[in-house]
């Protein structure tokens, strides 16, 4: 296996990232309170700079470092289509991680398109839904020209 640069540094990034959350929430809760929260501060991670065969191996990362969310891409909703959407339900659940959000890569936001994309933001909404999540993020890969 050939060793990548950027896995080190985005794991530092994680590390830094997830000490910073743990800070601010031990400082909103007053220094004398410096025991360990009983919840994980309200911060999520998006898993966009993960490889997708690494999305396992992200979660389970995101939720070691004490990130309380998760975003996740478009692409999950059809990985884990069907049967598999309870089985990343439970290890959502399992991970204590929170869908926090989901990007809609698929449907297009062009007014040039005749194409109605409803049904396709329909499709992200009931998956997410049912994986307890709320909050569609909604981008185009489209060019600003």
């Amino acid at each position: 296996m050939e060793s990548n640069p950027y896995m080190a540094r985005r794991r530092e990034f994680l590390k830094q990232t997830g000490a910073l959350a743990f800070a601010w929430y031990a400082g909103s809760k007053g220094a004398s309170k410096m025991s360990p929260p009983r919840e994980r501060p309200p911060v999520g991670y998006a898993t966009i700079s993960w490889p997708q065969g690494q999305f396992t191996e992200a979660l389970q990362t995101v939720s070691d470092l004490g990130f309380a969310g998760v975003q996740m891409l478009g692409w999950v909703r059809d990985a884990y289509a069907g049967e598999k959407t309870a089985e990343l339900k439970q290890r959502l659940q399992t991970l204590k991680l929170r869908p926090a959000a989901l990007s809609c890569s698929k449907a297009k936001l062009d007014p040039a398109r005749t194409k109605d994309e409803t049904s396709e933001f329909r499709n992200y909404d009931a998956f997410f839904k049912s994986l307890g999540g709320h909050y569609l993020q909604v981008t185009d890969g489209g060019h600003p020209d």
